[in-house]
């Protein structure tokens, strides 16, 4: 069984990795694409001085990066980081003997559980309400 956790902890650490090396590689190209243009005068070849030229920048990096950078602290936080290495406030709950902190966790899943689901509900709703809105429309096309 420790063999597996360890192969798990692994496992974890390097989708992690992955998705720090991903924001890397999408932050260097989005530098790339927004100074090439400016720089382009310095190339001796013309050929690829025109190219440079014409390169834009890249307006979906920035959106791209902060997903991902969401990604990594909500995986990181729930798979890499130990568990006693997680900042808790658990005073009030510690403070209950055993049979209410059952209780406890059932209602506190409870209201976490619906919390998720009104806010995936209300998220659908306000993506529904705003797709049809013409500055919404010119992000997805472009």
């Amino acid at each position: 069984m420790q063999n597996f956790a360890k192969w798990l902890t692994r496992g974890c650490e390097f989708i992690a990795a992955m998705i720090l090396a991903a924001i890397f590689i999408i932050f260097l190209l989005q530098i790339f694409a927004r100074y090439t243009s400016k720089i382009a005068w310095l190339m001796p070849i013309e050929p690829l001085s025109n190219w440079m030229l014409t390169v834009e920048p890249i307006g979906w990096t920035i959106n791209l990066i902060s997903l991902l950078w969401v990604w990594l602290i909500f995986f990181g936080c729930s798979f890499v980081v130990r568990e006693r290495d997680h900042v808790t406030f658990d005073i009030l709950y510690l403070a209950l003997p055993d049979h209410l902190r059952r209780i406890a966790i059932i209602v506190i899943s409870l209201i976490m559980i619906f919390a998720l689901l009104w806010s995936l509900v209300f998220g659908f709703y306000i993506t529904k309400m705003t797709a049809n809105e013409e500055h919404v429309r010119a992000i997805i096309i472009d």
